[in-house]
């Protein structure tokens, strides 16, 4: 349970109006920095990141991809939201995506 359902007993309604958004997209803005501030673990801390999102923006589904600065491989880090047919078949999603950086160069 994130700090936010622990204060209100809820999630924040996905009707907010624009004042209310700003707050809440804040409050996931706060929430990130201190689980990144005190993150040991990077792979936890991805999916602490995307329960937030989810708690506090209702963002359903959510895939994290890295690059290997080294290999320049792309992994799958973390995920929110997925069936479990679509966890199975994480690395065959990765082998289908075509990345271009700003060069034109393909990286996966």
């Amino acid at each position: 349970m994130t700090q936010i359902e622990q204060r209100e007993g809820h999630t924040p309604s996905f009707r907010a109006n624009g004042l209310e958004m700003v707050a809440l997209e804040l409050r996931a803005i706060y929430e990130i920095s201190q689980i990144v501030g005190s993150a040991l673990y990077l792979d936890k801390a991805l999916s602490q990141i995307l329960h937030v999102l989810n708690a506090t923006l209702h963002m359903k589904r959510a895939t994290l991809v890295l690059l290997n600065e080294t290999d320049r491989s792309l992994s799958i880090r973390a995920s929110y939201g997925l069936t479990n047919i679509e966890e199975k078949c994480r690395k065959h999603f990765m082998a289908s995506i075509l990345i271009i950086d700003g060069k034109g160069s393909h990286l996966a």
